[in-house]
């Protein structure tokens, strides 16, 4: 059950390798399918735009299921996923000591802490978006559901490093119409220990579309070299949309 999920259902703390943890936070609206309605949320690359969204892949609600990108459809609840906004890092810490180290603190706390839980059909699953539990992420470390409340899923909104700019343009893409400018952002994971490169949300070489679809992964954060600006890379930059695809 995530961290919000936990207040709504009455439940003041639960067990973390770091300690009791109860929060607050505020859930933000979207979805994939009607089911999940206006709760949910599309999480999409600037490599391969909206086009591409995260989706379990197989569809069930169990751990250690992989995450990967897979075509946007408003027909496949494996799509269906529910961002939890925990507040900043640091008020987070501050509500519940020893959460976090305190380099993590000082590096991240002024940027915001979420969740992603998957919700298929607007159904809780208590799995949320994350990294084996009980340990910090190494490179390389696959991204799959795992049960919600501890900081393997937690992620951090990486603004100072954010990127604007439009969706690949694709072909047959979703008719939302959203080739405005787009603010992409790193996801660091809320396990890091690097602060000098933080392990981010990252998705693999390949493509969507390949067999055996690659999972995703945290990887360090990483910027072109060619880039005057340090841009990074775009298969580590991440949006999401809100609402209904259609």
């Amino acid at each position: 059950m995530s961290f919000m999920a936990k207040i709504a259902a009455g439940a003041a703390t639960f067990a973390l390798a770091s300690g009791g943890l109860g929060m607050a936070g505020t859930l933000s609206a979207s979805a994939a399918t009607p089911s999940c309605g206006i709760h949910c949320d599309n999480w999409y690359t600037q490599k391969f735009g909206e086009h591409f969204v995260l989706d379990d892949i197989y569809g069930l609600a169990s751990t250690g299921n992989g995450l990967i990108l897979y075509q946007a459809s408003n027909s496949d609840p494996a799509e269906d996923f529910v961002n939890h906004d925990l507040g900043l890092v640091s008020t987070l810490h501050s509500r519940h000591h020893g959460l976090f180290p305190q380099g993590f603190i000082h590096t991240y706390g002024t940027d915001k802490a979420i969740e992603i839980q998957y919700e298929p059909l607007g159904q809780n699953s208590n799995l949320c978006v994350g990294t084996w539990p009980g340990e910090a992420a190494l490179a390389g470390f696959k991204i799959r559901l795992e049960a919600c409340g501890d900081t393997n899923t937690i992620f951090v909104v990486d603004e100072a490093d954010a990127s604007v700019g439009h969706t690949p343009q694709v072909p047959n893409p979703p008719p939302s119409g959203n080739h405005h400018p787009t603010t992409y952002t790193p996801l660091i994971t809320g396990t890091d220990t690097n602060y000098i490169d933080p392990l981010v949300l990252n998705y693999p070489e390949g493509n969507p579309t390949d067999l055996p679809r690659p999972w995703l992964d945290v990887e360090p954060l990483s910027t072109f070299s060619h880039s005057s600006n340090g841009s990074v890379y775009d298969s580590q930059l991440w949006a999401d949309q809100q609402g209904v695809l259609r």
